[in-house]
């Protein structure tokens, strides 16, 4: 039976239908080679920007809304600390300072973001839509899709590369994200704090990657999870609502914050985003900034509060209205008083261009500007399709509304502005505030008295000057702000013996004596029963692996005593799992280190939301006799085998080409000494290790080229059965990453696939000793789940 049958089927009606949606979306979304492009003006735009004063004149005006009307490039980051990073670095010199040719104008197909640190970032001529267009990128992008599934580079914007370097993050640090999603600053701060692996376990350091929406949140493990490190745990909360969570060094008496830096990186209404967001442009007012800066405030006051004393906090926005940006930074100073300071992120990207903070700006309201200008578009609607007494009786109604709006609007006196920018805003119909004492009472909670400027003295002490301003023009990037921010020890005084006084009895009323009996009755009943929390769906629990189960795996993979029990945590969802892992086993086990166990430890309140933690190394697999095994995985083997005595096997560099290819390879294909000590190893999980030895280079006849001498080691889970084969369990991507870094190494070969032999000598021996294996050993044919 055809589609053609079917409701909704490919008939005449139903393409007429996806058509007109078709048009309609492309009219909304702004299409280049729609009819209806991107109306990339906004006089309100203009006005309120040329008068903030950021901007110096005209000519500077200019530049600035000539390059928030052109695509933004697309930038992307070698991982820094990739093995291979130096490799990857002299292939983009294939492409930089290629010259492309778009719409008619010349472009550089890639070149280095001068300001970025070990050289490692990379901006391209165009936006992210057309790389994909232009044949003389195809290359270029190809490269970058392999290596971005590789988890080698990472595609960021440059601006938002910038807060996490303001942050001056080292490996042994505790970090929080609080507003972590899509999680392109989170990579970039674990990419720091995984250089701590290499460190003592009491100088490791973490990063927390929050985010209020669970997808989101999902997201950002699904962006991290290319670097496969166990510093990384990813929660859930409202920025503002992050739960307390007390230090190692914390104490009853004296709770010490967890966190020595927080990035703060809070919801903004975007307008510098302009260049690959268009879409802003028709709808942009002041309100937009207005009506979040209650929420930046209180998202960056929550994130002071878990900041240890001397820690450092990043606030950023991807505005440009100082009502998100030096309004908030101001009042965060004047109500920590004397508690915070600003520090010049200068410092830490010495050679990236930005302007200074605004010490003071203008606080203009569009509000009015707005209502009228729906107003003249209602009225000309009404005036070509209703008929002339309802027209009448509707600009009736426009009129008794506007004469209400000029009442409540307060009058400005033009006389007393010089300002030809701030008179422009007036005239074109924006509130003007002056100050606080101004705002009608009406507008006083959308006007608030934290968006106005500080006073002179404030501006002598606040340091506003000290605020990053990233304008489009300056290293043709979007808009940004960032402020870097230092929570100031405050010095511990001594307080003055003074006599106490003796207690004053006060007199109390029958209600408040009735209501203290009510309350010493029930004391004395002891605590009232607990309801039991109703479960959340979508919600996960971490607790410790059994210890029956974890001394099992320990004898089968023979763990050495340096991996702890209390290092497993398995995870555990509220709704579908208790009763399967209750019966069953956990599905999944995580490594968790110290660092991120200290977290959940100092949950003091056990309000934390945790969605992942650390890295996923064995995964259950039930067996059709009903038993469980746990199947070691390819994430955590890099952790792992180092501690791992059993079921390992050294293999040569053309075995471990062989096994590239994933899936099941032949025996055949394999060398005998390989064989052999497959036949003599038991069935089940097996770990085959491929050590870099300089003579397994491969250079062309007559190179003088260096050869590596750096020891590199490559791992493949695999699985072996009672048939001559082996299971590869590497999915795609890390076997591409694998084979990326061999080609580095130049040791990568071709695939045999000659016959060999068989060597069964010893192979008949070696399966009488696993006959009667443990459930643990059974062959892969067993595995059903």
């Amino acid at each position: 039976m055809g589609k053609r049958h079917f409701k909704g089927g490919n008939t005449s009606e139903e393409k007429k239908r996806r058509k007109e949606a078709a048009d309609k979306w492309a009219s909304v979304r702004g299409d280049q080679n729609n009819r209806n492009p991107w109306v990339l003006v906004n006089a309100r735009f203009d006005a309120f920007y040329k008068a903030q004063g950021f901007l110096k004149g005209d000519e500077d005006f200019d530049a600035f809304l000539k390059h928030l009307q052109s695509p933004l490039p697309a930038c992307f980051r070698i991982w820094p600390d990739y093995a291979f990073a130096d490799e990857l670095r002299n292939q983009m010199l294939a492409f930089v300072g290629k010259t492309l040719v778009l719409d008619g104008v010349e472009i550089q197909s890639a070149e280095p973001l001068h300001w970025y640190p070990g050289g490692v970032g990379y901006k391209l001529g165009t936006d992210r839509r057309s790389i994909r267009k232009l044949e003389g990128l195809n290359e270029l992008h190809k490269w970058m899709m392999q290596h971005t599934d590789n988890g080698n580079i990472t595609r960021q914007e440059a601006v938002s590369m910038v807060p996490p370097l303001a942050l001056n993050v080292s490996p042994h640090h505790k970090c929080l994200d609080m507003c972590a999603a899509p999680g392109s600053k989170t990579s970039q701060l674990l990419e720091i704090v995984n250089r701590s692996l290499a460190n003592p376990e009491s100088e490791q350091g973490l990063v927390v990657a929050n985010d209020a929406d669970t997808d989101r949140a999902y997201m950002l493990v699904h962006q991290c999870r290319r670097i496969n490190s166990p510093l990384l745990v990813v929660s859930t909360h409202k920025g503002q609502h992050f739960p307390s969570i007390n230090g190692p060094d914390a104490t009853a008496d004296k709770p010490t914050p967890f966190f020595d830096r927080v990035l703060c990186d809070v919801p903004c209404s975007g307008d510098g985003t302009l260049r690959k967001n268009p879409a802003i442009w028709s709808r942009w007012s002041t309100s937009g900034g207005m009506t979040l800066h209650p929420l930046q405030l209180m998202i960056a006051q929550r994130g002071l509060q878990l900041l240890k004393e001397e820690g450092l906090m990043v606030y950023s926005t991807c505005s440009m209205s100082p009502f998100e940006n030096e309004s908030v930074v101001a009042e965060l100073l004047r109500n920590a008083k004397g508690g915070l300071e600003l520090v010049d992120a200068r410092e830490f990207l010495p050679l990236f261009k930005c302007r200074p903070g605004l010490t003071t700006w203008h606080v203009l309201d569009d509000f009015y500007a707005i209502k009228k200008e729906v107003r003249d578009r209602k009225k000309k609607t009404n005036a070509s399709t209703e008929g002339a007494e309802s027209a009448a009786a509707e600009e009736s109604k426009e009129t008794k509304e506007a004469a209400e709006t000029e009442e409540a609007t307060p009058a400005v006196d033009l006389s007393n502005i010089t300002d030809p920018y701030l008179r422009e805003c007036i005239e074109m119909g924006m509130t003007y505030h002056p100050d606080f004492a101004s705002v009608p009472e009406h507008l006083t909670r959308k006007v608030r008295k934290s968006m106005f400027p500080p006073t002179e003295e404030e501006k002598a002490w606040m340091h506003l000057e000290r605020c990053l301003r990233c304008v489009p023009q300056d290293e043709d990037t979007g808009g940004f702000f960032v402020a870097t921010l230092r929570k100031v020890a405050r010095p511990v005084v001594a307080e003055e013996q003074t006599p106490v006084a003796a207690p004053v009895e006060e007199e109390i009323t029958a209600e408040e004596a009735e209501a203290a009996a009510v309350a010493a009755e029930a004391a004395e009943e002891g605590p009232a029963p607990q309801r039991q929390p109703r479960p959340m769906k979508g919600l996960v629990d971490f607790h410790q692996w059994d210890l029956d189960t974890f001394n099992r795996i320990k004898q089968f993979y023979g763990f050495t005593d340096g991996l702890a029990p209390e290092s497993f945590y398995i995870r555990e969802d509220f709704v579908t799992s208790a009763q399967a892992n209750a019966t069953t086993g956990a599905k999944s086990v995580y490594f968790i280190p110290p660092a991120a166990r200290s977290l959940m430890l100092g949950d003091k309140d056990a309000r934390l939301k945790v969605v992942t933690a650390g890295v996923k190394v064995f995964e259950k697999k039930v067996l059709r006799s009903g038993d469980v095994d746990y199947r070691l995985l390819q994430d955590g083997i890099a952790f792992l085998e180092p501690h791992i005595t059993k079921r390992k096997v050294s293999v040569s560099i053309q075995d471990f080409c062989n096994m590239l290819g994933g899936g099941l390879v032949s025996f055949s294909t394999l060398s005998p000494e390989f064989v052999n000590a497959l036949y003599q190893t038991p069935t089940g999980v097996l770990i085959c290790k491929y050590t870099y030895r300089p003579e397994d280079v491969l250079l062309p006849e007559g190179s003088t080229s260096a050869v590596p001498t750096t020891v590199h080691n490559f791992y493949a889970i695999c699985w072996k059965g009672n048939t001559r084969a082996i299971n590869v369990m590497c999915g795609k991507v890390e076997i591409d990453s694998i084979k990326h870094q061999m080609e580095a190494l130049k040791v990568l070969r071709p695939k045999i696939v000659a016959v060999r032999a068989e060597t069964a000598a010893t192979s008949t021996t070696a399966v009488e000793e696993t006959a009667e294996a443990s459930p643990m050993e059974q062959e892969s044919s067993e595995v059903v789940a």
